[in-house]
């Protein structure tokens, strides 16, 4: 199991990202506070802070997180990515030599379970049948659903095609950034249940991408359409505002208009035009066990390939459909303003 989860590549990036980039990026405070690790043939220790005990708490709601913790959580990508551009434009020899050192920790292999790889498969099928039954169906063209099917006939395919680097927009990527893997504070004293901070963590994933790669797999995975109909754009531009906003304070220019072009909103609305398939792709196979969790077994297969590939077609019900359906009809709306194919 060891071997198989690519621990050793896990722990590796988990350490540098605590060793190495944090403290370039000059914010320890705003992360987990990190004491130690070692390592040995086959174990690995990490001592860490339980940031618990200074009033960081996980989000309540599994998914579809309100538009206050979302917006929160987008701010923080964008000041985190923008610190890391910052590195990339103002540092460049230290930033190659940091991304030289991380590897790719879940795509670099091909994929040995069989049973999961058939749910992957089917998982995007659902979706797009789930919007052919939904009240999007006379919005989207059944030319682009049929390019989609193909896009996904290799869902693992795609996504590793999706993690290798594109300049100029690569950067330092957290990998895995959806709600499991960020704390929350509430100190509004008149609204304790208000968020007012939040802490990513949980490094292992890290990768030099898109910041695509990311942003799609928050939005995808930890937002509902609920929020996301309304929201869309205000939910980018909060992350892009404080991506830019960062890397003009670090390059120290007095405008984020100042910056290279590919710094611009339309270069990053497009990127997300290309990459929110990325999102998808996660979302449609994991969604389906946060809405409805199961027994998790990491010794045995709880179902046959058969039981999984049907399970795949119902798990989380209705309303897990309808998020579906409403993903593929944002890909199309955003593929169509660019005038993409599926990619």
């Amino acid at each position: 199991m060891y071997e198989s989860c690519q621990f050793e590549t896990l722990f590796e990036n988990e350490m540098i990202a605590y060793t190495e980039i944090i403290p370039a990026l000059g914010k320890t405070e705003l992360y987990p506070r990190y004491y130690h690790c070692e390592r040995k043939p086959t174990e690995a220790l990490m001592v860490m802070s339980d940031f618990s005990f200074a009033g960081w708490k996980m989000a309540p709601m599994v998914v579809n997180l309100p538009l206050d913790y979302i917006l929160l959580a987008v701010k923080e990508l964008g000041r985190f990515h923008g610190e890391c551009y910052g590195m990339k434009e103002a540092r460049r020899s230290q930033f190659d030599s940091i991304i030289a050192k991380f590897k790719e920790s879940r795509y670099a292999a091909e994929i040995s379970d069989l049973t999961w790889k058939a749910v992957m498969t089917i998982a995007p099928k659902r979706a797009i049948k789930s919007l052919q039954e939904s009240h999007f169906k006379e919005l989207v063209p059944a030319a682009y659903l049929e390019k989609l099917a193909r896009l996904f006939e290799d869902p693992w395919e795609h996504a590793k095609r999706k993690v290798q680097p594109r300049e100029p927009l690569a950067v330092i990527c957290h990998g895995d950034y959806l709600r499991n893997n960020m704390a929350f504070r509430y100190e509004d004293a008149k609204d304790p249940e208000r968020p007012t901070q939040v802490m990513m963590f949980d490094f292992q994933t890290l990768r030099y991408a898109s910041p695509m790669i990311d942003y799609a797999a928050f939005l995808a995975n930890s937002t509902g359409y609920g929020v996301r109909e309304h929201h869309f754009e205000t939910i980018f531009r909060t992350y892009h505002r404080e991506l830019v906003g960062t890397v003009a304070n670090i390059i120290g220019v007095s405008d984020p208009s100042e910056l290279p072009p590919y710094f611009s909103y339309e270069s990053f609305h497009r990127e997300l035009a290309e990459y929110y398939t990325y999102g998808f792709n996660i979302a449609s196979s994991f969604l389906m066990i946060l809405h409805e969790p199961m027994e998790i077994s990491f010794t045995e297969n709880i179902f046959t390939e058969e039981e999984s590939v049907a399970d795949a077609w119902t798990r989380g019900g209705e309303p897990l459909n309808r998020e579906l359906a409403a993903m593929v009809y944002e890909m199309y709306q955003l593929h169509h303003k660019y005038g993409l194919d599926p990619v």
